[in-house]
């Protein structure tokens, strides 16, 4: 009997809300009754969120179903912001809650879900996809949004590849993201051992205006590559092409990353022929970063190597 009610305003959910309190029961059947009649509430603001959110405490069978059945009825929410998500957020029992088309969204908003975010061990890539699609105008998304949000990914162990699909395609933009993004979410990428080269393949794409990136940045990243063992030619196949334009990286950063390279035995000549044409712009690669060699080279994969540039000609034979 919601239909027609296009005039019901906040003054109206306080006469209702009160009675919510014992509905320890409504999950996402209850949900898919009432959401479509929230389609034409343009009028419904924070006021009316802070007359609700108290009851929904007990919701705890609430999970992303749910929130996939009130998605789409948000699309003329433009006027929710940050005042609006406190408001709700404390209840949503570990699901946070980003309302698409939130434009005006920005740290300040993040840091208020991102505290309830902790228990959210159950959370997939289901739960991801509901979230990811909303994220795409969020320019002003900076390290200081990820750092909020960054701790409470520590165990989301079953985030896969399929998760990082999700998100990736809303990374081409993050121009402002440098080393210092990197150092908040790298911590807690530990325990992804299933990330395989699927996964970077996914994600290296959208790395392409990274030019800002140097060693400090691989510096963050090459302590928890030590487990991949099973990174092979594939992996960097899909890195490769986009070293391009790393002009600036010097020995300092093959120190980086070299000793983790320790156990890729796997790794032939096929790999490095991936790697090599995109040496070319790196002059100011000296003898001094060819000398981690002994990092890489097998003792009985590699039958010959000859490494040219502008200035000299190295050969080496093993």
């Amino acid at each position: 009997y919601l239909e027609d009610c296009r005039q019901l305003t906040e003054s109206g959910l306080s006469l209702v809300a009160p009675y919510l309190g014992d509905c320890r029961q409504l999950t996402e059947s209850g949900l898919g009754l009432v959401a479509p009649y929230l389609e034409d509430c343009r009028q419904l603001t924070e006021s009316g969120l802070s007359l609700v959110a108290p009851y929904l405490e007990d919701c705890r069978q609430l999970t992303e179903s749910g929130l996939g059945l009130v998605a789409p009825y948000l699309g003329d929410c433009r006027q929710l912001t940050e005042s609006g998500l406190g408001l709700v957020a404390p209840y949503l029992g570990g699901l946070g809650l980003v309302a698409p088309y939130c434009r005006q969204l920005t740290e300040s908003g993040l840091g208020l879900v991102a505290p309830y975010l902790g228990d959210c061990r159950q959370l997939t890539e289901s739960g991801l996809s509901l979230v990811d699609l909303y994220l795409g105008d969020c320019r002003q998304l900076t390290e200081s949004g990820l750092g909020l949000v960054a701790p409470y990914l520590g165990d989301c162990r079953q985030l896969t590849e399929s998760g990082l699909g999700l998100v990736a395609p809303y990374l081409g933009d993050c121009r402002q993201l440098t080393e210092c993004g990197l150092g908040l979410v790298a911590p807690y990428l530990w325990d992804c051992r299933q990330l395989t080269e699927s996964g970077l393949g996914l994600v290296a794409p959208y790395l392409w205006d990274c030019r800002q990136l140097t060693e400090s940045g691989l510096s963050l990243v090459a302590p928890y590559l030590g487990d991949c063992r099973q990174l092979t030619e594939s992996g960097l196949g899909l890195v490769a092409p986009y070293l391009g334009d790393c002009r600036q990286l010097t020995e300092s950063g093959l120190s980086l990353v070299a000793p983790y390279l320790g156990d890729c035995r796997q790794l032939t000549e096929s790999g490095l022929g991936l790697v090599a044409p995109y040496l070319g712009d790196c002059r100011q690669l000296t003898e001094s970063g060819l000398s981690r060699g002994p990092l890489f080279w097998g003792p009985t994969k590699l039958s010959g190597i000859v490494l040219r540039s502008s200035h000299s000609m190295l050969v080496v034979a093993v």
